[in-house]
């Protein structure tokens, strides 16, 4: 059975090259992280997650469980630069901002950085390295 993670990771992978982009052309990096909300979680509790610079996609969300743990994984295109015949793929996250929201207003926010705070797997992509806590 193909997990949600690499079914996603397929459908990006396959729109960017339908759309002819030349961001297909360089390979796209994970930023995975999850977490536990500490206090009373409520349904309207949300999780947003900001990659900088700019991952060239919107900023991910995540739900909280009623539990108050959450996981997201946020898709990061390497394309520095790109041409007919070269592309430079050197292009890496800096650091990460995690945000927990009720509705509109901001209840806690964690700046993580990359080369702090996340491992590399195997695959290049970045997993936190201890599960991160946001107080309510």
């Amino acid at each position: 059975m193909i997990s949600i993670k690499r079914r996603v990771r397929v459908a990006v992978m396959c729109f960017l090259v339908a759309c002819g982009s030349a961001r297909a052309k360089c390979p796209l990096v994970y930023v995975d992280l999850e977490g536990e909300v500490k206090g009373v979680v409520s349904e309207d509790d949300q999780i947003v997650v900001e990659v900088y610079p700019d991952p060239n996609s919107p900023s991910a969300e995540a739900i909280v469980n009623k539990d108050g743990r959450f996981k997201a994984t946020i898709a990061f295109d390497t394309t520095r630069s790109g041409g007919r015949f070269h592309h430079n793929c050197s292009r890496r996250p800096e650091r990460v901002t995690v945000i927990l929201v009720n509705k509109v207003e901001e209840l806690d926010r964690v700046r993580l950085a990359i080369e702090n705070d996340f491992v590399k797997n195997e695959e290049g992509d970045y997993i936190l390295s201890s599960s991160l806590e946001l107080h309510r």
